[in-house]
């Protein structure tokens, strides 16, 4: 019974409290700890969605670039010929 309260080695969490201010401190650290978290991913998860809308609008420019480059380059080469 005695081995209940002790810290063991390669714990993850905290040792029991003996006082409040410790209690305290214990809770603290959830709170903090579940709003850093939940700022980490809903940050990520908007940077991650700007991330994707702008790697579209990149695509969509490029893919209109192509075009526009293969109609001009296709009306010089035929002009060329014909000339």
């Amino acid at each position: 019974m005695y081995l209940l309260d002790t810290p063991i080695a390669w714990a993850l969490g905290f040792q029991d409290s003996g006082s409040l201010i410790s209690r305290g401190i214990y809770e603290l650290h959830d709170y903090i700890m579940f709003y850093l978290i939940l700022i980490f991913i809903l940050k990520r998860q908007a940077l991650h969605s700007g991330f994707i809308y702008i790697l579209k609008i990149f695509n969509y420019f490029m893919n209109y670039m192509d075009y526009v480059y293969n109609c001009v380059y296709g009306t010089i080469i035929a002009f060329v010929r014909l000339v």
